[in-house]
């Protein structure tokens, strides 16, 4: 299972759509916030990676930069720019747009290996 927080809904289709290419019939859950999803963890359980996708960095309090290593044991951080990332989760690797579904494929083998 697989989270995807994104608000705008044709690219969380996207990001699904990538995940499931990774993982054939991988159950891809989508959520508009961190919040959301931390709440969607209680519900669903954890998933096997979070996709988190991040159009802005003066969107996010500190306080869900840090929540969104508790959504999952691995995370996915897509970002427009990897110089503005400070004091990230451990467990959280950064995807730069633009980006392709074997980029994704490759940051969650990645993050399966450590």
């Amino acid at each position: 299972m697989y989270f995807v927080v994104e608000k705008d809904r044709v690219v969380a289709l996207d990001i699904s759509e990538a995940l499931r290419e990774y993982r054939e019939n991988a159950a891809v859950h989508v959520f508009e916030t961190v919040q959301k999803a931390r709440t969607g963890v209680l519900s669903l359980g954890t998933p096997q990676a979070a996709v988190v996708s991040l159009s802005s960095l003066t969107e996010i309090e500190p306080e869900e930069l840090s929540a969104i290593g508790e959504i999952s044991q691995h995370v996915v951080l897509i970002v427009d720019s990897e110089e503005a990332l400070t004091a990230l989760p451990p467990n959280c690797i950064i995807v730069v747009r633009p980006f392709g579904s074997s980029t994704l494929a490759a940051a969650l083998l990645r993050l399966s290996s450590d």
